[in-house]
């Protein structure tokens, strides 16, 4: 049973993959036709692609079986927003929760990029990489993030790379990307991600992703919690970004342990199939 469970969410990964490949090869012949005149010059690629995201991809979670418990503490319309959104990083998964959660583009290792397959897809997708050892292409990183944050929201991880640990690696947590948010009107919002059984989910790096992926298709239903809150940006003027870049890692750190306890003590909504939001923004299914 497992394995025809396995092998049919396996097919429509495949659906999903190749749907969004569609849509990003549909993105070059859009600007074309608004360069000749043929469409609205007021259309945004952007808005395309991460709408596209959001839904193909809330398609592709409740096929897996997740059940998404979204805690949205973010008083305004994401749609037309500027916000550079920090989240612990556990797996493959937090992009697909995310994009499917609120439109946003990610930043990513450069290695993702030469992923066979997946990497050209998600280099269409808008991804900015960056390779994370060189500080040269940490800075231009940031001065493009800092350009994109002017249409649209950007995702980061700070750890650099996926973790099996509750909490995010204060030791791996790099604070040079915090500073793209310090123009005028960028906001910034914290993201705690945790799955219901983690150490079965995280996809550390020495893990080859398709097995991996194998074994979490197998499973029935997947229960993970989002949690979204606002930093205060005055923050920015009273604290230095590398005092202020650790203390959102704790308090990231704080999210997930006090979201672990509800989810051990059953203090969340029944989630028969795909999403809940609570708090501020509205349920569905």
């Amino acid at each position: 049973m497992k394995t025809i469970r396995a092998s049919l969410r396996f097919l429509l990964f495949i659906l999903i993959i190749t749907l969004l490949f569609m849509v990003a090869g549909c993105v070059p012949l859009l600007e074309r036709l608004k360069r000749f005149g043929l469409i609205p010059s007021d259309i945004d690629r952007n808005l395309i692609v991460t709408a596209a995201m959001k839904h193909l991809f809330r398609i592709l979670l409740r096929g897996l079986g997740l059940k998404v418990n979204l805690r949205d503490g973010v008083q305004s319309d994401w749609q037309n927003s500027k916000i550079l959104v920090l989240s612990n990083h556990v797996s493959y998964l937090d992009v697909v929760i995310l994009a499917a959660a609120r439109p946003m583009t990610f930043v990513a290792k450069t290695e993702v990029g030469t992923w066979p397959v997946l990497g050209p897809l998600i280099s269409r997708m808008g991804t900015i990489f960056v390779e994370r050892s060189d500080v040269q292409d940490r800075v231009r990183c940031v001065h493009e993030m800092r350009r994109r944050l002017s249409q649209q929201n950007i995702c980061v991880f700070p750890e650099g790379t996926t973790t099996p640990f509750l909490k995010p690696d204060l030791s791996r947590w790099q604070s040079g990307q915090i500073s793209a948010a310090m123009g005028e009107g960028i906001r910034v919002v914290k993201v705690a991600i945790v799955y219901e059984n983690q150490k079965e989910i995280s996809w550390i790096d020495d893990m080859e992703l398709l097995p991996h992926l194998w074994k979490v298709l197998k499973h029935p239903s997947i229960r993970v919690s989002v949690v979204l809150k606002e930093l205060d940006k005055s923050r920015f003027q009273s604290e230095s970004l590398r005092r202020l870049s650790h203390a959102i890692c704790h308090e990231i750190s704080s999210d997930c342990q006090f979201t672990r306890g509800r989810m051990q003590r059953k203090l969340y909504p029944a989630i028969k199939k795909g999403w809940v939001e609570t708090e501020v923004a509205r349920s569905f299914s």
